[in-house]
């Protein structure tokens, strides 16, 4: 688990609430603070789907950034910044396998439940923590460290 810190604040903002870089992961919960407190559970309800609607668009356990991004972004858009936000991401199914694939980490898949992404906006600052939920307990921290080393490459280009 790292805590990064964002240097370059306009540029993040606009990539995570205006462009795609964030679109490959569920989101678990949203909280805003502006002039009243919004909070999101990411959760998806499933039986707002029917069946069908469920099986052909693929709705999982989590609703995707790319679709409450927008949401998200009309909350926060105005003259004033806001007064906070916590973000809880979670790594997409596929990247979270082609992640422990790329980095021989598939002797302890199954131990891996999902890399997260905990993004924190107060006073002026925001910073990414990096977090690796784990099904059950390992003393192996190899995980953490990939998952620590991809998302702080990610954050300095």
């Amino acid at each position: 688990m790292v805590s990064i810190q964002i240097e370059h604040l306009k540029g993040f903002m606009a990539d995570l609430l205006t462009g795609s870089a964030f679109d490959i992961y569920d989101v678990e919960e949203v909280t805003i603070t502006t002039f009243n407190t919004f909070h999101i559970d990411g959760r998806i309800r499933k039986e707002f789907y029917s069946r069908e609607e469920a099986e052909e668009e693929g709705i999982g356990l989590f609703s995707k950034w790319k679709d409450l991004r927008p949401v998200c972004f009309d909350l926060i858009k105005g003259k004033k910044a806001p007064l906070s936000f916590k973000i809880v991401l979670h790594l997409c199914e596929e990247e979270k396998k082609r992640l422990i694939e790329e980095n021989d980490l598939t002797y302890m898949a199954e131990s891996i439940g999902s890399f997260v992404l905990t993004l924190r906006y107060e006073k002026g600052t925001a910073e990414v923590i990096t977090g690796c939920a784990m099904n059950t307990f390992i003393p192996d921290k190899t995980p953490d460290h990939v998952w620590d080393r991809v998302v702080t490459a990610k954050l300095s280009q």
